[in-house]
């Protein structure tokens, strides 16, 4: 092990090593300048302290191999205990020399701040060793679940969702019920239940998440946690759970929202959700996304901020602004550096980008590239929806066995997330429709339809589901339910377009998304009505 820094030293820090010795430091120092050893240097790391630094390296490391191993521990514990008084502004330093000098407890506090510093700069590697080497000094108190806390976020983020998952737990066992170490731990376990796919543990952390009371300091946590769980319950299709947690959010926010940009961030965040799944309007989600994103960036929140510019790639996606979601994932991507739990997520947008534009060569590979990354990390939902834009590349492409083989090999369709189920199955009608099975599609299209309705929760693929189904129909002779079919899909997506409040967007939601420009197509062509 080595010290970070490069070898300096001060004289009141000599001094507090010297002890018998400290009367003679003035002369010491004389004579280690007089031999070249060491020199004063013109910067000063402390204010009002007189810096020398060695001249040579070998010669410092020749001097304190020479020190006996007692000597040198307790030498170290007064280096940081010197360190600590006079400012040392490195949390790393501190907790090199406290580990070594065998202050414990000293040192586990100092790797938790400087876990906690690392993380907040995105420097996810060296957050998660500090966490640990803080753990392995046996820390009590609420500073041995901060620790924990930290390789929670660090594993999560890293993309070890196992680790992070049993990380999140030994903290929830040990914080405070509504501290704010408890609350991050909450909040990322939500998200993690769902990625690893772990229905009962979901179950129990939203009911632990709606009753808990939050500390003051743990507001903006807390916020973070329900934001989380109100996306976690719209995928799956638990509207009236998600309103709950909705309003218990804006509740729990009203008193500092407007003075804590993260806490409006959240707030925001989960009301884009909203939009997306249930008022079904991309607009209004893009802008409060981007919104969300701002606010992180003013919090310098850089775990945060990918995520948020990713779904606001999704959203202008669905509004067929296809230039600006690839531009959104560039920037989460960008953003995500060491952050590879971000990359998955982005890296859907631009296969379902791909998709929207019709560059399917390009769409099966952001797909695989997707794919691939949600596997390494075992992130079960995105391993879902990367499969379904798979598939669906590789129907449009006319392959259609490799495209039942992709959705034959996925879980979703039965993953009792409804919102993924409805894609899935949807997506399984249109293959059923290419293959000339048109009785079966439109059986498979019909039931979705009623599965969404039923929960009021809708994917974005959901246009696609009512045109389908509209096409089957016709496919399999019904020409009357056909017409029906398309008139409701028809003013299904007018409806949604005239929530679009900006003229631009409305027009290229309605002629720039594929499925979109075909809905009106076909029911120009079938019903003879201008749209």
């Amino acid at each position: 092990m080595r010290l970070t820094k490069a070898p300096q030293l001060w004289k009141s820090g000599v001094l507090a090593l010297l002890g018998e010795e400290a009367a003679r430091s003035d002369e010491l120092l004389a004579d280690l300048i007089e031999r070249e050893i060491v020199a004063r240097r013109g910067e000063h790391r402390f204010a009002g302290e007189e810096e020398y630094a060695f001249q040579h390296a070998l010669v410092r490391q020749a001097a304190y191999a020479m020190l006996l191993d007692r000597d040198r521990q307790v030498g170290h514990g007064l280096a940081g205990a010197w360190l600590e008084r006079a400012g040392e502004p490195d949390p790393v330093v501190l907790a090199e020399h406290f580990e070594r000098g065998a202050v414990r407890g000293k040192a586990a506090l100092w790797h938790a701040r400087a876990a906690e510093r690392a993380l907040r700069s995105l420097d996810l590697a060296p957050a998660l060793s500090s966490a640990r080497r803080g753990l392995a000094m046996e820390p009590e108190g609420e500073l041995l679940p901060e620790l924990w806390v930290h390789v929670t976020e660090a594993a999560a983020y890293t993309g070890d969702h196992a680790e992070a998952m049993k990380a999140a737990e030994e903290v929830m066992a040990r914080a405070s019920v509504g501290s704010s170490t408890y609350c991050r731990a909450l909040g990322l376990a939500l998200l993690l239940a769902l990625m690893l796919r772990r229905p009962e543990a979901l179950s129990t952390l939203m009911d632990r998440l709606l009753r808990t009371q939050p500390a003051a300091d743990a507001i903006m946590s807390l916020a973070h946690a329900l934001s989380t769980a109100v996306f976690v319950l719209l995928i799956g299709g638990q509207r009236d759970a998600a309103a709950l947690f909705l309003g218990r959010l804006r509740a729990i926010a009203a008193p500092v929202v407007e003075e804590d940009p993260s806490v409006k961030a959240y707030v925001d965040e989960a009301s884009a959700f909203w939009e997306s799944y249930v008022e079904r309007n991309p607009w209004a989600a893009m802008r409060l996304h981007a919104a969300a994103g701002q606010r992180l960036a003013i919090a310098e929140d850089l775990l945060s901020m990918p995520h948020s510019i990713a779904f606001m790639g999704w959203d202008c996606a669905t509004l067929g602004a296809f230039e600006e979601a690839e531009g959104c994932v560039e920037r989460a991507l960008s953003l995500s550096r060491s952050a590879r739990a971000n990359v998955p997520l982005a890296r859907l947008v631009m296969a379902n980008v791909r998709l929207g534009e019709r560059r399917l060569d390009e769409a099966v590979a952001a797909a695989t590239a997707a794919l691939g990354e949600a596997l390494s990390q075992s992130e079960g939902v995105i391993i879902m929806a990367a499969q379904l834009a798979l598939a669906e590349a590789r129907l449009l492409r006319g392959e259609f066995d490799a495209a039942m083989e992709v959705l034959g090999g996925s879980s979703a369709g039965t993953s009792g997330l409804v919102t993924v189920d409805a894609m899935a199955r949807g997506l399984r009608a249109k293959i059923l429709l290419a293959r000339g099975r048109a009785g079966e599609a439109a059986r498979e299209a019909e039931q979705v339809v009623a599965l969404v309705r039923g929960a009021g929760v809708y994917d974005a693929r959901h246009a696609s589901l009512l045109l389908t189904r509209a096409e089957a129909l016709d496919a399999a002779g019904e020409a009357e339910a056909a017409r029906a079919a398309i008139r409701e899909a028809r003013e299904d997506l007018l409806a949604r377009a005239a929530r679009i409040e900006d003229p631009a967007y409305r027009r290229s939601f309605l002629e720039r998304v594929p499925e979109h420009a075909r809905t009106l197509l076909v029911a120009r062509a079938w019903l003879g009505e201008e749209d």
